[in-house]
Formats: C-alpha cells, sequence, structure tokens
C-alpha cells in the first residue's frame, strides 16, 4: 500500500528562546506522502545561537533537498537513501556554522542542537544532533525513535552542530504503516515528561477536537523549556483529482 496523505501539525515553541530556536516543514520532492522538517535551537539565548540556528536550518533545508532531488527515480527512494540524506545535510549543516564561527573568530562558541525528519514513499528517516526526541504511535504503543542514556546528565558533553570540524549524528529509520502517528520534540524529553507523553497519547489527547496543542499545554504546563512539537498522521493512499479524471 501506498503512504501518500500526510497530516501534519505544529506548535511553535512558547519558551521565550526567541529567533534561536527555528522549524522548517517542506516538501522538497512535491510528492504526495513525502515531507522533510527540520528543528534548530541555539546553544545560547545570545546572537551567536539565532546565527547558529538559522545557519544550521538553511543549509539542512537546502542540502537534504538537494540530495532527495537528485535521485533520478524518486520511486525508488528507501530508507537507506533518507538516512544517507539527512547524514550529509547535518555535516552541511555542521560545516555551515563551523566555518562561520572561525571566520568570527567564535569557534567553538557557536553550536545549535539539530534534529531533522525525513518521510517518503512509506518510510521515515530520523537524525539528531545533541537534542530531540521522536516517537512513533502505532497500535496503542508508544516507542521512541532514541534511547537516550545520558538525560539529566548535566556533565555529559554537548554534540551541538558547528561546535567542531566533526559532528556526531544519530540516525533511525523504519517502514510506516496507515494510520502510524509520529510525534517530535525539538529538545529531549525528561523522563517525566516522557511518561506523561506516553500517558497523553494512551489517554486519547491526540484525537480529541484541540489535539497537538492541548496536548503540549498539559505536557509542559509550568515548564520554562516548551519545545516546538511536530505530529504527523501517516494515511493510506489518497485519490488525486488528477487521477481520478
Amino acid at each position: 500500500m501506498n503512504l501518500t496523505k500526510i497530516d501534519c501539525s505544529i506548535v511553535g515553541s512558547s519558551s521565550g528562546l526567541g529567533d534561536t530556536e527555528l522549524y522548517s516543514v517542506f516538501n522538497p520532492l512535491q510528492r504526495a506522502g513525502c515531507l522533510v522538517a527540520g528543528f534548530a535551537s541555539g546553544s545560547s539565548n545570545s546572537v551567536s545561537g539565532q546565527i547558529s540556528s538559522r545557519l544550521a536550518l538553511e543549509h539542512f533545508s537546502a542540502a537534504v533537498s538537494q540530495h532527495l532531488i537528485s535521485k533520478t527515480n524518486t520511486a525508488n527512494i528507501d530508507d537507506t537513501f533518507l538516512l544517507e540524506a539527512l547524514e550529509l545535510a547535518f555535516k552541511e549543516a555542521n560545516r555551515s556554522v563551523y566555518e562561520f564561527g572561525h571566520k568570527l573568530a567564535a569557534g567553538g562558541r557557536m553550536g545549535t542542537s539539530l534534529l531533522g525528519i525525513a518521510i517518503c514513499n512509506g518510510n521515515i528517516g530520523v537524525a539528531k544532533s545533541d537534542s530531540g526526541s521522536v516517537y512513533i504511535v502505532r497500535n496503542e504503543e508508544v516507542v521512541p525513535f532514541f534511547v537516550e542514556e545520558d538525560r539529566g546528565n548535566s556533565s555529559s558533553s554537548k554534540n551541538y552542530v558547528g561546535a567542531n570540524s566533526l559532528v556526531n549524528v544519530e540516525l533511525s529509520s523504519l517502514p510506516l504503516e496507515a494510520s502510524d502517528t509520529i510525534i517530535a520534540f525539538s529538545r529531549t524529553l525528561e523522563p517525566n515528561e516522557e511518561i506523561r507523553l506516553i500517558d497523553f497519547i494512551l489517554a486519547g489527547f491526540l484525537n480529541n477536537g484541540a489535539g497537538l496543542k492541548h496536548l503540549t499545554k498539559q505536557l509542559f504546563s509550568g515548564s520554562d523549556l516548551e519545545p516546538s512539537v511536530l505530529s504527523v498522521i501517516v494515511g493510506p493512499e489518497g485519490i488525486y483529482l488528477k487521477e481520478a479524471v
């Protein structure tokens, strides 16, 4: 079954981070069932943080689009190709921020977390550097794409895009099924937040009238670090007018 229907909702951050936290959601292939999303959050709430996140997101978006479009037969794009596109895009984002920082003699003081998602042909690829959480909801189960081992450990080293000449990119992928829901956060959830998220989803918060906005408000009530949140509901093959005529 071709999964050509995607319903996308997003709630921007209201944590007062201003221009240091940015996101972009687009369809570079202009094909039904394809989506790319990127989230960047500067390492500091400053001008350098704003520049870092803007540069990283801009170069990530351009690079992942270029790689996906380069595929002669887009029907053959699989999970391996999606992960390759994401990894190359992260490396390009890292190069842009790192080189800019060194031109300004600000090397090591510029950086941003980066989270990327690519969906096409019934597959999803996810990549991140430093921070971000992504979950799939399927058959009343909520499963994370990444296992977070160092949450809450303030001494763990950061893996910001642009902080060093090389960046470590965490990658994950899987085939999608009709009615899957993907929910992504621009920062990594704390263990208690993850537990509450699972409880809220299983209680049907995403299915009520308020949907994602209601879930976000309840999940981060009282928090000063409310992230941007994206939800993607994957549907079965759609019927389009040009195909039906």
